[in-house]
């Protein structure tokens, strides 16, 4: 697996693109405050793998992959969960990096981000309908 998608050179969204992902993170439940000061990026480099990126060295940006461009569902819940490991860094950056290694991050960090992100899921599907 990549751990490295060559993050500078990511793309910015565009106005419409933040305004649309905005208003679907916000109709999903994720509170305001964790995307104010936020840039989001479009990379290519990401895919199968890898949908979404948060790096401590690019703390006020998150990377989403090209792959997703107009799906604003899919799009919105992997924002949402880069968005928590994010908030989880700013709130405590030391515990957030040792959790980073590997086995301890399946039973700490993640769970806590793949949480928001089904929230993110099941109120997105509700308000849009999806089931009828």
């Amino acid at each position: 697996m990549k751990y490295f998608y060559k993050l500078n050179e990511s793309e910015p969204f565009t106005d419409k693109e933040y305004s649309d992902l905005r208003g679907h993170l916000i109709t999903g439940g994720v509170p305001e405050t964790m995307f104010t000061k936020v840039e989001f990026l479009w990379n290519r480099q990401m895919g199968k793998e890898v949908n979404g990126c948060f790096s401590i060295w690019h703390r006020d940006k998150i990377f989403l992959t090209m792959s997703f461009r107009g799906d604003l569902m899919r799009l919105a819940a992997v924002a949402a969960h880069e968005l928590k490991h994010r908030s989880d860094f700013i709130l405590k950056p030391m515990v957030y990096i040792i959790c980073c290694v590997p086995i301890v991050r399946l039973i700490t960090i993640e769970p806590r981000a793949l949480r928001l992100q089904e929230q993110v899921n099941m109120k997105l599907e509700i308000d849009e309908g999806w089931w009828l």
